[in-house]
């Protein structure tokens, strides 16, 4: 599935700056900004010391052989990617693909062991995140949970939000707003532009409105709906979003230099404006992947990993504000489909036809020319792919050969936990002011996903 992080525009260009760019995002996606800085734009953010240096260097070619004695870096031992079965022309592509696409870093750690961190002449410096951001908040949504604070995802979000009480989103559960299922507008409420200025919104504002679609009935990616969960988190816990995760996720990994970007009340803007050092966000990667214990101790539950990068409702691409890609998506057509696809205005006779292939799985490719095939020509396959476009289903989808959970955003930034390898990559750059005036999306690294399966030797 192509995740679609830049979608086109239906509100006013808005203004954000941080210390690594100047930002801003819409409805679905993100926009241009205007080039002026903003006084008034809020952020919060703690210095490392491990991170005070001019630039980190990189580490040695992984096809050196590894020292007699264990060399760490960062809190991580330096691993040789030979000894940790990674197949080396795999990696020097990755690198080489990762430099192509104008990186500012790439970092792997396979079985505990860092094996590449490259900034590829630039500075070690913290990257906003971008929609990766996300999964952060989702984070803080266990955290909520394993302190009993709230009792279920099934709750209704009008319990914290009372605004939303007798109204059409008096329903709307905790589960809704991780899955893109709430069915609220999508477009941000981050501010607008007065007399050629930029004024800082409310992301509370974002409660008012009406519904675009039944809540729980459809997907669509929607920003505002994690923007409202940054908001949720503060009323729940009392402390807002970056204090509470800095307090029971960052902290406890050795991580200060985490900021975000704030609204004009102080609320962090939880879908996608989270700045981290990338070899920080691999830390929690690693964490993630270590079934969330560190070094000992407890610091996810468990439970709530599993349940994260558990197939949503409605979308099996899509977990708790993580996404989940598989190496193999196989196809396939059920009564169900066929009945839908009728009801969408599909031809009676085109659905007769096509009920042989019901339960046959198959890649794409070959799923659509059986299709084809069956139907005999190209008036009748066009008939079909218009009832889909009304709302239809490809298909039944199987995720095969592997799964690596993803949080993405934007600019190709990416956090990938490959479980079955013990596989964390992550890969980050910084925006340019070509990103914010061109319409054309550059250097997003878009293969990084292929690349990352690509990494395990085979056994």
């Amino acid at each position: 599935m192509k995740i679609n992080h830049r979608s086109h525009l239906n509100q006013k260009i808005f203004f954000a700056y941080l210390l690594c760019a100047t930002f801003a995002i819409t409805n679905d996606g993100w926009a241009k900004p205007p080039p002026l800085k903003s006084p008034t734009t809020q952020s919060s953010q703690t210095t490392n010391p491990a991170h005070n240096q001019k630039n980190s260097k990189t580490l040695p070619n992984p096809t050196s052989n590894p020292t007699s004695k264990p060399t760490y870096r960062h809190g991580l031992p330096v691993g040789n990617a030979a000894k940790v079965n990674i197949s080396l022309p795999a990696l020097q592509h990755m690198i080489k693909k990762a430099r192509s696409e104008a990186s500012s870093a790439l970092v792997i750690i396979k079985d505990g062991k860092l094996i590449t961190e490259e900034y590829f002449g630039n500075k070690d410096t913290p990257i906003m995140a971008m929609s990766v951001s996300k999964s952060f908040v989702s984070l803080a949504i266990g955290f909520l949970l394993e302190e009993g604070k709230i009792k279920s995802l099934e709750m209704k979000m009008s319990d914290v939000f009372t605004e939303w009480k007798n109204s059409p989103k008096e329903k709307i559960t905790l589960y809704q707003m991780l899955t893109h299922t709430s069915g609220i507008n999508p477009a941000r409420t981050l501010g607008k532009m007065v007399k050629g200025k930029w004024l800082l919104g409310k992301i509370a504002d974002g409660l008012h409105g009406p519904l675009i679609s039944e809540p729980g009935k459809k997907f669509r990616y929607n920003n505002r709906a994690v923007d409202l969960l940054a908001l949720f988190v503060g009323r729940v816990s009392g402390k807002v979003l970056d204090v509470y995760l800095q307090e029971k996720l960052f902290s406890k990994l050795g991580i200060r230099s985490v900021s975000w970007m704030k609204d004009a009340a102080g609320v962090p803007r939880g879908a996608g404006e989270m700045s981290i050092h990338p070899i920080d966000l691999a830390k929690v990667g690693l964490l993630m992947l270590q079934k969330g214990m560190w070094r000992g101790k407890r610091i996810i539950p468990e439970s709530w990993i599993v349940q994260s990068w558990k197939a949503s409702r409605t979308n099996v691409h899509c977990g708790l504000l993580w996404w989940r890609r598989a190496k193999e998506y196989k196809y396939a057509l059920t009564e169900a489909i066929l009945k839908n696809w009728e009801k969408h205005g599909a031809n009676k006779n085109d659905i007769a036809t096509l009920k042989g292939l019901v339960g046959k799985s198959m890649r794409l490719q070959g799923y659509r020319k059986a299709i084809k095939t069956a139907l005999g020509n190209a008036v009748a396959f066009k008939r079909i792919e218009t009832a889909m476009k009304k709302g239809g289903p490809l298909g039944k989808i199987t995720l095969a050969g592997g799964l690596v959970f993803l949080g993405a955003g934007w600019l190709g930034q990416y956090l990938a936990i490959d479980t079955k390898n013990q596989l964390v990559a992550v890969r980050m750059r910084h925006a340019t002011k070509q990103d914010q005036t061109s319409r054309v999306y550059r250097n997003g690294y878009q293969t990084f996903v292929r690349d990352v399966f690509s990494l395990p030797v085979a056994k």
